[in-house]
């Protein structure tokens, strides 16, 4: 959706807003009714997609969306789904009595304004060591001397909290002791301490079963194929770098050269998938005969999760799924090309890079070309990769979705 859709649909909101809350005052609300809702137009990934599929056989779920293209798609594959700029999915919306997010993005066009009475599950979309909420704000601020905007933003920033609900989830779930102390409970403080809850992830069930309705929003390309892939190439290599929030990416800058990574991958009959991070750089879904015999591609925004499972080694370089990787027990490489300007310049690190990374760190193509070729599969960093797995998740057990259930019940 543009920047100017959004602009004037979030004034649509602010203008009605007294009109749409007493209509919100009289609507009568649902105990059975739970919404589920993502950023990006209401895309069906992450943990949210993982609970939808737990929670859909015991209560009244609907996956509520922002963009008309994907209550087709979602439809057609069996999704409960409603369009919020309807009079069904508003008034649905209204009725919910429980609220499911992945993410704080969320709450747009005006969602926090009617929750009023509803109970919010807030189940997070990755751990790892980025920067995120009031961690994050340290890397924004705006400077000193520009004062007015400063007391602009502080203004709006009171009133908001003062007349907007804030939307405090009663639920915030994590995967151990150490990322409910040491980085979500710093992040946002305003939620009460004991409203985290260590749960594990819904979304990392998946990497140890099948689960019914995985295949909704993947690349099904790329997973129908991935018993002809695994007998024909001797190793799944998985390249997933994470965003930059200054709009560089491992292509503008570089960092990636298909032609090279294919050559090495013939050489030694490895597959390398692709899966960039919202790069629309690259659009184009090769043929493992095509311009690339040994580089696949990844459709970007769709859910890479149930391919981790046949995965062999992954690359990359900030993106927390390396952490859920890490219950795969199964080699990692570290490519963090632009460290300093990463941690200088962008997101931030909220622990030291090296003592949250359990793997081989390379910064240039060719080193990393050169490990994969003579010592990635000597598999040095088991020893790493158990001490970061055993902090980072109390339950490795893969059953993060059915741990959860017990807290719909009691709200």
């Amino acid at each position: 959706m543009s920047t100017i859709k959004k602009i004037a649909i979030n004034s649509i909101v602010i203008t009605f807003y007294p009109f749409l809350y007493l209509l919100s005052l009289c609507v009568r609300m649902r105990e059975d009714y739970v919404v589920f809702i993502n950023p990006k137009g209401g895309i069906f990934l992450d943990n949210c997609k993982y609970q939808y599929l737990k929670l859909s056989n015991i209560k009244k779920c609907f996956w509520l969306v922002d963009d008309k293209k994907y209550c087709r798609i979602l439809k057609s594959e069996g999704i409960n789904v409603i369009y919020y700029f309807s009079s069904e999915g508003f008034i649905t919306f209204l009725r919910c009595s429980i609220i499911v997010m992945s993410d704080v993005r969320g709450w747009e066009f005006g969602k926090r304004l009617f929750i009023k009475g509803k109970s919010v599950i807030q189940l997070w979309h990755g751990i790892g060591f980025k920067k995120i909420g009031k961690l994050k704000a340290e890397n924004y601020r705006i400077p000193e001397n520009n004062l007015f905007i400063r007391y602009m933003i502080d203004l709006l920033s009171f009133f908001s909290q003062k007349l907007i609900p804030q939307g405090i989830p009663s639920v915030f779930a994590v995967t151990s002791e150490f990322y409910r102390d040491e980085v979500f409970y710093p992040a946002y403080p305003e939620i009460p301490f004991d409203h985290f809850i260590i749960t594990g992830y819904p979304r990392n069930d998946v990497l140890n079963k099948k689960i019914e309705g995985e295949d909704i929003w993947t690349d099904k390309k790329i997973l129908n194929n991935i018993a002809s892939i695994k007998s024909k190439f001797d190793k799944i290599i998985l390249y997933a770098p994470t965003f930059r929030d200054k709009g560089n990416n491992p292509l503008t800058d570089g960092a990636i050269d298909f032609k090279e990574i294919n050559k090495n991958a013939k050489q030694m009959n490895h597959i390398w998938i692709m899966k960039f991070h919202g790069m629309p750089v690259v659009e184009s879904n090769y043929e493992i005969d095509g311009e690339f015999s040994n580089i696949l591609f990844y459709e970007i925004d769709k859910d890479v999760y149930p391919l981790l499972r046949d995965v062999d080694l992954l690359i990359t370089d900030y993106s927390s799924i390396y952490m859920d990787f890490l219950l795969l027990d199964r080699p990692i490489i570290f490519y963090p090309y632009d460290l300093e300007r990463y941690e200088k310049k962008d997101r931030g690190f909220s622990h030291p890079y090296d003592t949250m990374t359990p793997g081989k760190k390379v910064f240039c193509l060719a080193d990393l070309l050169e490990f994969i070729s003579k010592e990635a599969w000597n598999d040095d960093f088991k020893d790493e990769r158990r001490r970061v797995r055993n902090f980072a998740f109390k339950y490795q057990d893969f059953e993060s979705a059915d741990r959860l259930l017990k807290y719909f019940e009691k709200i």
